[in-house]
């Protein structure tokens, strides 16, 4: 068996434990919408605590000493008669053997299951209540950072580090609404990698002299802590698992990883763990606009004319997040917000810079327990107030624009199914070109 066929053989058995678990979670659905009745217990585990009853043969009883006393007469058919009773015997205690060693199987599977889920709940409970702490101390260091992002700044730490809305104003979440960046208000990929990259700055005495599985559990704790301060909301979990595969085939397998791959995984086992998630706008925004900037923006800014020039780039890179989702902006809100692409243009950047300011405030906050850095403090208050200042001008002046969005007021069901069409259109010619660009047979001479 080459390697090869193992991989497949791998391949196989995950696919078979996909649509195992896929089929438990919507018989589960069913039975809460109540489509299929409810039963009492499940099938599926009876067969671990029942033991079959089978219909036994029974040896006869009469003892050998009788059978061949002095006073027996048939001796010949006494013995036909022993050796089928004893045939009889030796075949009924071998079922019995195979229905005691298959109940203890049975047995033992279920001890096992009942112990699995047990250690699971113990790990869960575990995980929460960390989060509980992690949770109690974000609260402490955001009430106590007031005094150095401001408290027109502390909103947006909580929005843009935590995806925490619930300090932000009407307004204010009205207007990042209406131009098209309430998503800047969310914790995502970006949120992640620069949180990774932030504190690993910090941690590269220590990164040097680890091995590639101390610089996965090194990755991996970061990751995992970012992921449990800020939620397990849909886009949080897809950044969470995509970041966990790329680190594994990175440090562990030690290969190259293909970004479009896992998102696909990504989502195999979110809609595994919750087929609910696929309903979720939070779910259907964050693939969808993480597809668009893996599958077409990273094809299209290979091209010389747009990699050469960052202005292009980063107009190219709103607009093929924003592709994928027309269609279901159409279908939801009946709208298509095309201020959004200048409005991301101009405020990226200042959300990248001023997460990083908000990353260096909790540090200063940290270390100021320890010695007095109180003009360090002053400057990257000051820093972040002026930022601030910028950003909200930027949102002043295109709220004010006349043109923010086009509006579907009927057929939107028709305009939908156009978008998806010129959707699957461009994947397909994506995938046409690709394979004329970068063909096996493109440099070879046959003569």
């Amino acid at each position: 068996m080459t390697y090869k066929h193992f991989r497949k053989i791998q391949l196989y058995i995950l696919i078979l434990l996909v649509c195992f678990i896929l089929m438990k979670n919507f018989t589960i659905i069913f039975k809460t919408r109540n489509i299929i009745e409810l039963d009492q217990k499940s099938p599926f585990f009876l067969i671990f605590v029942a033991k079959s009853a089978k219909n036994e043969i029974k040896p006869n009883e009469t003892s050998v000493l009788k059978r061949f006393s002095p006073g027996n007469e048939s001796i010949p058919l006494t013995i036909n008669k022993y050796i089928r009773d004893k045939q009889t015997k030796s075949v009924s205690d071998q079922v019995g053997l195979i229905d005691k060693a298959i109940f203890s199987i049975k047995r033992t599977m279920s001890q096992s299951m009942q112990t699995f889920s047990k250690v699971a709940v113990s790990v869960k409970t575990r995980y929460l209540l960390g989060q509980k702490y992690l949770n109690s101390k974000r609260q402490f260091y955001l009430e106590s950072l007031e005094r150095v992002v401001g408290s027109r700044g502390l909103p947006l730490v909580e929005g843009m580090l935590f995806g925490d809305l619930s300090s932000i104003s009407q307004e204010t979440y009205h207007s990042f609404k209406v131009i098209g960046i309430l998503h800047i208000l969310s914790a995502s990929s970006a949120n992640f990698t620069i949180f990774l990259q932030f504190f690993l700055l910090f941690l590269k005495p220590i990164s040097i002299h680890l091995s590639k599985k101390g610089l996965f559990c090194l990755h991996f704790s970061l990751v995992l802590l970012y992921f449990s301060l800020v939620g397990s909301s849909a886009s949080t979990l897809r950044a969470f698992l995509t970041l966990t595969f790329a680190f594994y085939a990175v440090f562990v397998l030690k290969r190259a990883y293909s970004s479009l791959f896992n998102l696909y995984l990504a989502a195999v086992c979110m809609l595994t763990i919750n087929p609910f998630y696929s309903e979720s706008l939070s779910f259907q925004f964050s693939f969808l606009a993480s597809f668009g900037i893996i599958f077409l923006y990273n094809y299209l800014e290979k091209e010389p004319f747009i990699n050469k020039n960052v202005l292009l780039k980063s107009m190219l890179l709103t607009c093929c997040a924003q592709f994928f989702l027309l269609p279901i902006m159409i279908y939801k809100f009946a709208e298509i917000n095309y201020l959004s692409i200048p409005a991301n243009i101009l405020v990226l950047p200042l959300v990248e810079l001023l997460t990083i300011l908000f990353l260096a405030s909790f540090i200063c906050l940290f270390v100021s327990n320890i010695i007095s850095i109180t003009f360090i403090e002053h400057f990257i208050s000051f820093l972040i107030t002026k930022v601030v200042d910028i950003l909200f001008l930027f949102i002043i002046l295109l709220e004010k624009s006349p043109w923010k969005s086009f509006i579907f007021k009927t057929n939107k069901e028709l305009y939908t199914a156009v978008f998806i069409l010129i959707n699957l259109l461009t994947v397909v010619s994506i995938f046409v070109l690709k394979n004329r660009k970068y063909s096996k047979n493109q440099y070879r001479i046959f003569k």
